[in-house]
């Protein structure tokens, strides 16, 4: 009898250390599974519009610096080559104003998504 009665009181006690085992193991995985989440829906997309957004801006700055070599070329004497530069001149004005139109884009987008994620937080 007394032999039983640790048998069962063992199973028991397996049992008990069983379940808080899966417990603990389904607990886990749950977190990981929100943190993966939260990675996929918030953070990725995030880091994917900074990223598009630091692109957009050296942009920018190379058509800048593009700009501000072509206007120090510019030599009044041909006509032809001044032709020519104010065409280029046009043309990297053109790829500033799409830049910062692209710039502005991200930049609200990005906002949006924030305000969207801190109503999420609160």
């Amino acid at each position: 009898m007394e032999i039983r009665k640790k048998i069962i009181f063992e199973t028991i006690i397996l049992s008990i250390i069983l379940a808080l085992l899966s417990f603990v193991i389904i607990n886990n995985i749950l977190i990981i599974q929100n943190n993966f989440s939260y990675l996929d829906n918030e953070l990725i997309p995030s880091m994917t519009i900074l990223k598009d957004i630091r692109s957009i801006a050296s942009n920018i700055l190379v058509s800048t610096l593009e700009f501000s070599i072509v206007e120090e070329e510019i030599t009044p004497s041909g006509n032809d080559e001044a032709s020519k530069s104010n065409q280029k001149l046009t043309e990297v004005i053109t790829d500033i104003d799409l830049s910062k139109s692209q710039f502005d884009e991200m930049s609200s987008l990005y906002k949006k998504q924030a305000r969207q994620h801190q109503h999420v937080i609160n």
